[in-house]
């Protein structure tokens, strides 16, 4: 049985000003499976977030990365950072160099590969996200979800096996989140894991096998999207509200026009409605 990719054993960390960010974290993250963690500002995310690639270093409590215990010498920290890439919320952060090729190629570059594998990856990671005719143009001009763009696409270009992304849908528009719903989806079949934080409960339903939801500091709960968002205790306590197709389903059960299970997307509902539909419809003869 394979390793868990990640196991966190009572991590605890604060910052310098005394705030307690971490308190007794123990989680597993099952290798393969998509993965939203959900909470308000100030939950512990973005914190356990930089613990994962070892961006952070745990006061107490240890991190294990499948099944190795994370080490924090600086040729490991560059072997688990080839392996585990993280793209921060705010993309100005990670996006620092001049053009779109540049700063995407600057990681590659960093690793000491030949010109020709840097600008084979290159390539590949622009194509990804849409970026390519983008390639030449100064990163300043760029609108915030094109930012975003580059800098998934940087973190593409180091080909990591697990992909953190920290509030990814921020500041996103309806249509944005479609389309990087459809991208995550792309690289979840290539093989790369993706481990992603989110207000957007709606987004975290549909996509996500495994939501964790984190409360100032600890892990409140965590399970199926279906167990998970059936919890109204555990939702109020957080100020999530649940799922706007989980509220449909709630409502055609009441209703009686629907008996099925919650449905995880749009077209799923509609086939289900129309399904129960065409078993009620009367017949003649």
């Amino acid at each position: 049985m394979d390793k868990p990719t990640f196991e966190l054993e009572g991590v605890e960390y604060n910052y310098e000003d005394g705030t307690q960010a971490l308190q007794g974290v123990s989680l597993g993250i099952e290798r393969g499976k998509k993965v939203a963690f959900l909470g308000s500002n100030g939950a512990g995310k973005s914190t356990l977030f930089l613990h994962l690639n070892g961006i952070l270093r745990p006061f107490r409590g240890r991190i294990l990365f499948r099944g190795q215990e994370v080490r924090y010498a600086r040729k490991e920290l560059a072997r688990l950072r080839a392996k585990v890439g993280i793209v921060f919320q705010n993309p100005d952060r990670q996006v620092v160099i001049g053009h779109v090729w540049e700063d995407v190629s600057f990681g590659p570059m960093n690793l000491g590969l030949s010109p020709p594998e840097v600008e084979a990856r290159v390539e590949e990671a622009l194509n990804i996200t849409g970026l390519w005719d983008l390639r030449d143009k100064a990163v300043h001009l760029l609108s915030y979800g094109q930012k975003k763009r580059v800098a998934l696409a940087g973190v593409l270009a180091m080909k990591p096996e697990v992909m953190i992304l920290d509030e990814p849908t921020a500041s996103l528009d309806p249509g944005q989140v479609h389309a990087l719903l459809e991208l995550l989806e792309r690289l979840h079949r290539q093989g790369i894991q993706i481990v992603l934080s989110t207000h957007d409960v709606d987004f975290a339903y549909a996509w996500a096998d495994w939501v964790v939801i984190m409360h100032a500091g600890r892990v409140l709960a965590e399970g199926l999207p279906k167990d998970v968002f059936s919890d109204t205790d555990i939702l109020k306590r957080v100020s999530l509200t649940k799922p706007v197709l989980w509220r449909v389903w709630e409502e055609l059960n009441k209703a009686g026009l629907y008996d099925g299970g919650p449905p995880r997307t749009v077209e799923e509902l509609s086939a289900l409605i129309a399904r129960a539909a065409a078993d009620r419809r009367p017949t003649f003869g």
